[in-house]
């Protein structure tokens, strides 16, 4: 895990937050119409992650990170897995394979961690 991107998924939910959620339903900020299936999947993954990721916030540091992380770390899966469904390129197709491979194990120590300090998965 890297502190990184705690940092870097907690600013963008609070500096994009704002721009998407006024942006009409299936468009990204300066795209028009986001593209097929996948893409709006992947948008929607963010929506969701960035919405999982600040409920149930603790005000505890420790068990904060792990929920947050946990919840960046799904999102990351879902986009990949959404990409997978109809992204042909064979070298970000490995990328999005070792997303969701490195990121389901990652979210097994988080939750191992939750687990064994008093929170709930």
């Amino acid at each position: 895990m890297h502190l990184g991107c705690l940092a870097a998924a907690t600013l963008l939910a609070v500096l994009a937050g704002p721009v998407f959620a006024q942006q009409p339903h299936g468009t990204m900020p300066g795209h028009g119409m986001a593209g097929g299936a996948s893409s709006r999947e992947m948008m929607q993954a963010m929506e969701r992650m960035n919405r999982d990721m600040t409920q149930g916030l603790t005000g505890d540091p420790d068990h904060d990170f792990a929920r947050m992380m946990a919840a960046h770390h799904q999102g990351a899966i879902d986009m990949a897995q959404a990409y997978l469904s109809d992204g042909k390129d064979r070298r970000l197709r490995e990328m999005a394979e070792k997303v969701v491979k490195e990121q389901q194990a990652e979210i097994a120590e988080l939750q191992d961690w939750l687990l064994g300090n008093g929170t709930r998965r």
